[in-house]
């Protein structure tokens, strides 16, 4: 324990045991230290203070700076940088800003251009307070972590120095109580400024960069081994490649420094065109550190490590992308590796003998094209956890048995020549035969995930073990599912994605209490599914598509927790009632599907119909008028089909991707919102969608502020309309409708005001894709245009009930078919609707105006037509604003 520390914890015990009755009843009393074990004791409360949010920083920034005086437009765009870099640290934001008080504009923009490079003498002797209580342990792991490893996985950190310092673990939660080191989600990491601080620390140490204990900057890297000045005193190098200029180094760079532990060459640059910027002799190198504990150089350049480095003290080597073709001949002393990276070291023919690797833990050769062999060595690695031969595309050879109890992981994915997997005793929790030539499952080996994917040799249902949770056998030749099925008893997801001559379930199938996820899409010969005699009761999502079935269980109404069901290109005709649970239905190119269950209809589902043109929608329609205007719906939902109108009871409508509404004066009581959308598309989207990709119908809603140019945006949401990649639909129109309960007080202050929704497709990239360019996406979306749309308001209670006559509606309906039918030469010729000057012209009183002046014969007239159609007294319930669109001008 520091002297620091025990002063500090000495005080603390005086101040609250000795002298708490000192203190009046109700005190409150605030101690702060930069050591959280300090804290640990006779405290009630403990609290952490965060870094301020950039609002707060920027104002505490500005005190500082400006003190009573306001920032000029000179100083305005330098205040976001100023700011960004001290990171919400308030000792960075004081001493930043008192620092520019009074400065000249000039003095502003040097500061802020030196920001990073000058260091602040006085925020680093703060800073350096707690760096100093440290002992010298402690000290040189805060500076490995400042220098080498800000953002490594803690683990990972310990496992390259707990040989060498058995209490780095400890070491590491003591920079952590003393803010020196963050350590969020086990990534390790620190402030910039205390980074900064340790640089300054490492710069002290020598003028000449040779002599200095860690090289981390390019240009000392550089002028070091360019020149051979490095020396013992060198323990570590860090180079960012992407940041280096080229340098071609000679046989004995490395030759002075015998010290050398840490060597890390990297490119963070996953797009780098040019990845290595840092090339060796053919020869090789002649000299390596025998004290290097970790080994990092992406794209290592050589063929081999020299013939005379030991490789005693290594703990882990990384040589992505490598030229290796052999690391060392011989048996080596490899007590201390824990392990191996040489993945897509396409180069890399044989392994070394690493039977005295005994702690070795992790092989990575994935993509290892030339690799032949795995030794036999290999089978005695008893810690070994993760093996990766993923794409090894030439293996044939690998070892009988694996004999490691601790085997977690085996990957031998992609290895068609391989033909037979290797025996463990192991509680293996993955291992992915994909695309290998296996025919079968050692039975030894105990599973809870395997993945056989495009394994075409496989024509048997394997028999695994009843441990298994996961079951991948997509694409393999598996004709039928034994009906011993119902003893994997823990199987939890089953897929079969395109098992194109499986024809037959097994009824005891639904036996599988914990199946959660089912996965049958592409079983084109399946015709069937069982009946459910009893409940599945985890079922949540259930595919289909694709395959010959003609119709549901009807028993699939009591599958509770059935959230998604996929049919996509089935040839079902007709959907029974389905679970009130399910979420999303997905029947997109169903080319027979005629109807579904009015009962979906009452649930907060998403519907995706799509290209199912013999789909009846005149009937949903019918339905969905009654349930949208009765409120007897769910609080979302959705469908997507085919479709060029828009229904009559929408109307608030207007050809185009806006609709205006004249809002009433009681529109806090808004209850729903309702839009319908034609759209359509002119090239077929198999050409521009893929399955990452997806357009979603974004809206919002909008209304004029008083005396401002600039409108008020009341709200923005988007629903996704379709993400997939097959779809034929295309120059067909489809109608997207809308509905969601609103819970909001969006619309109380825009009361008898002008309202405008606007609609428009936004193509996005469902997860992280490189080939996909903003400018591809865009693309999509012009290929997707909202021909014409309308929104429907219904509001709770109703003083303002709304009636239309036949003849009016009639009118109105007449206008609007009129406007689709001269649309087009209206949108070619850019003309624009004139509302007013239509009505003038023609000298006819407007149809909302002679709506209002009959308001009570209407409304009569409405109740007793809806009596006489419909049966139903629901008038009382909805009432609408409608607005009626005029032809389009002559």
């Amino acid at each position: 324990m520091t002297q620091g520390r025990s002063n500090s914890s000495m005080v603390l015990q005086e101040l609250l045991l000795e002298q708490r009755d000192a203190f009046g009843p109700g005190s409150r009393i605030l101690v702060t230290s930069r050591d959280q074990q300090v804290l640990n004791q006779e405290v009630d409360a403990t609290y952490e203070v965060k870094a301020l949010n950039h609002m707060d920083a920027l104002q505490l920034f500005k005190t500082k700076a400006f003190k009573k005086t306001c920032p000029t437009i000179d100083h305005i765009h330098l205040l976001g940088r100023m700011v960004t870099y001290t990171k919400g640290n308030p000792l960075a934001l004081v001493v930043l800003g008192s620092a520019l008080c009074d400065k000249s504009k000039e003095d502003w923009y040097s500061a802020s251009n030196g920001l990073g490079q000058i260091q602040n003498v006085e925020i680093l002797n703060v800073l350096r307070v707690s760096f100093d209580g440290l002992n010298t342990e402690q000290r040189s792991i805060f500076l490995h972590i400042a220098c080498f490893f800000k953002g490594i996985n803690r683990l990972h950190f310990t496992r390259i120095l707990e040989n060498k310092c058995p209490a780095v673990h400890y070491y590491i939660s003591v920079l952590i109580d003393k803010s020196l080191v963050l350590a969020s989600d086990n990534i390790l990491g620190m402030h910039d400024l205390l980074q900064e601080m340790a640089y300054s620390i490492v710069h002290e140490e020598s003028e000449d960069p040779g002599e200095r204990s860690r090289l981390f900057d390019p240009e000392d890297i550089y002028k070091v081994l360019k020149e051979n000045k490095g020396t013992k005193r060198v323990k570590g190098i860090c180079l960012d490649m992407s940041k280096s200029r080229k340098m071609s180094l000679k046989t004995d760079s490395f030759a002075g420094m015998n010290c050398l532990e840490f060597l890390i060459f990297y490119n963070p640059s996953y797009f780098e065109v040019e990845k290595n910027r840092v090339h060796l002799p053919h020869s090789g190198l002649e000299y390596l550190s025998n004290e290097l504990r970790y080994f990092h150089w992406d794209g290592f350049p050589s063929k081999s490590l020299p013939q005379d480095f030991s490789a005693e003290n290594l703990v882990q080597f990384d040589f992505s992308e490598s030229k290796v073709e052999k690391l060392w001949s011989g048996k080596q002393n490899l007590l201390n590796l824990k392990a191996i990276n040489l993945s897509s070291s396409r180069c890399l023919t044989e392994l070394p003998d690493l039977s005295k690797a005994i702690n070795l833990e992790y092989i990575n050769l994935s993509g290892c094209e030339s690799l032949k062999r795995v030794p036999s060595s290999f089978q005695h690695l008893e810690k070994l956890k993760c093996l990766d031969l993923t794409d090894c595309h030439n293996l044939i050879t690998l070892p009988r048995r694996i004999d490691s109890k601790c085997l977690e992981q085996l990957f031998i994915t992609g290895c068609s020549n391989v033909r037979n997997c290797p025996e463990t005793y192991a509680d293996i929790g993955y291992l992915d035969l994909s695309g290998t030539s296996v025919e079968k499952v050692p039975l030894s080996i105990k599973l809870r995930q395997i993945s056989l994917i495009g394994c075409k040799n496989i024509t048997k249902f394997p028999v695994i073990s009843e441990n298994i949770r996961v079951l991948l056998l997509d694409r393999t030749a598996i004709e039928e599912v034994p009906s011993s099925i119902e003893f994997l008893t823990n199987l939890v997801s089953l897929h079969m994605f395109d098992c194109k001559r499986l024809s037959k379930l097994p009824s005891s199938i639904c036996k599988l209490k914990f199946l959660e996820n089912f996965y049958l899409s592409g079983c084109s010969k399946l015709e069937t599914f069982p009946e459910i005699k009893r409940p599945m009761k985890s079922l949540r999502t259930l595919y289909l598509g694709r395959t010959a079935i003609k119709k549901l269980p009807s028993s699939i109404r009591h599958q509770k927790s059935l959230i998604f069901l996929e049919l996509d290109g089935a040839s079902i005709k007709e959907l029974p009632e389905l679970p009130p649970s399910l979420c999303i239905l997905s029947a997109r190119d169903c080319e027979s599907l005629e109807t579904i269950s009015s009962s979906t209809l009452s649930q907060s589902i998403r519907l995706n119909l799509a290209n199912c043109f013999r789909f009846d929608q005149n009937a949903i329609m019918e339905d969905m008028q009654l349930k949208i205007q009765s409120g007897n719906i769910g609080d979302m939902f959705q469908i997507l089909s085919p479709g060029s109108e828009i229904p009559h009871w929408f109307f608030n409508r207007s050809w185009g991707s806006s609709v205006a509404i004249q809002l009433p004066s009681d529109c806090h009581k808004l209850k729903a919102i309702a839009f319908c959308l034609i759209v359509h598309h002119t090239v077929p989207l198999n050409d521009l969608l893929q399955e990452d990709k997806a357009i979603n119908i974004k809206w919002q809603c909008h209304a004029k502020r008083n005396n401002c140019e600039q409108d008020d945006i009341i709200f923005r949401t988007e629903c996704e309309m379709y993400n997939f990649q097959d779809s034929k639909m295309h120059d067909s129109d489809h109608m997207l409708l809308w509905h969601e309960n609103w819970k909001e007080d969006s619309f109380s202050k825009y009361s008898d005001k002008e309202i405008t929704f606007e609609f428009y497709p936004k193509a996005k990239a469902k997860s992280f894709d490189r080939n996909t360019s903003e400018m591809e996406l865009r693309e999509i979306e012009k290929h997707c245009k909202v021909k014409s749309g309308g929104v429907y308001l219904l509001f709770d209670e109703n003083p303002h009930l709304f009636s239309i006559s036949d003849e009016d509606l009639s009118d109105q309906e007449d206008d609007y078919y009129s406007l689709y039918s001269s649309s087009s030469s209206a949108e070619d010729s850019g003309d624009e609707i004139d509302h007013e000057n239509d009505d003038s012209k023609s000298g006819k009183t407007s149809p909302a105006t002679s709506f209002f002046s009959h308001r009570k014969g209407y409304l009569l007239l409405l109740c007793f037509l809806t009596f006489a159609y419909f049966f139903l007294s629901w008038t009382s319930q909805f009432c609408f604003a409608p607005q009626f669109i005029p032809p389009p001008p002559t």
